[in-house]
């Protein structure tokens, strides 16, 4: 009797085997086709362009650039500069996914990968976790910190600077950088 028992133990354990490994052979082959959509949407909606980008040329654009205060070529030569930099940004950010992509299909677990020269990441960005504050007072305090800070009020700084001619005790002026940015005309982001 427990030979028997020991052989229905046996056998029910080698059917629960071959359906997780049918299992896990189903989520490797919806992982693998999910990873080949991707790679083929993304070989889709990628144009094929050659960028070629000869150091002289680019120099005689930075150079060029200057003289956007006299004359249109100096428009057009930052305008050449942007387009190189979104051709280049748009092909990073290609490489990315079909890295991924070709990542996650060899190792659903990848992370990380380092060749000579270059780093590979995959990482989540962001809190791990988040605090709903509507029910703070239902969590144990040591699982939360309370945190306080100060923002300066700019105006009414300046209308505090301007009536008393200076900065009250407390308020500092750090320096400043400035820097130039140009961008194309219309642009999203455009200040």
């Amino acid at each position: 009797m427990i030979d028997e028992e020991q052989a229905q133990y046996e056998e029910a354990m080698a059917r629960e085997a071959e359906e997780e490994a049918k299992y896990q052979a189903g989520l490797e082959a919806q992982a693998e086709a999910e990873a080949e959509a991707m790679a083929a949407e993304a070989e889709a909606n990628s144009q094929p362009t050659v960028l070629t980008v000869d150091l002289a040329d680019l120099a005689a654009l930075i150079t060029e650039g200057k003289d956007i205060f006299l004359k249109s070529e100096g428009e057009e030569a930052l305008l050449k500069l942007l387009d190189l930099q979104e051709a280049i940004e748009g092909a990073i950010d290609e490489a990315k996914r079909v890295l991924e992509a070709e990542a996650l299909k060899l190792d659903p677990q990848f992370k990380s990968i380092q060749s000579d020269n270059v780093r590979v990441y995959y990482r989540t960005y962001g809190s791990r976790y988040k605090l709903d504050e509507s029910k703070v007072a239902t969590l144990p305090a040591n699982l939360y910190t309370t945190r306080t800070s100060y923002t300066v009020n700019t105006k009414e700084v300046e209308a505090f600077a301007k009536e008393k001619g200076g900065l009250p005790d407390g308020i500092l002026e750090p320096e400043r950088t400035k820097q130039l940015t140009f961008s194309r005309k219309g642009a999203a982001d455009e200040e």
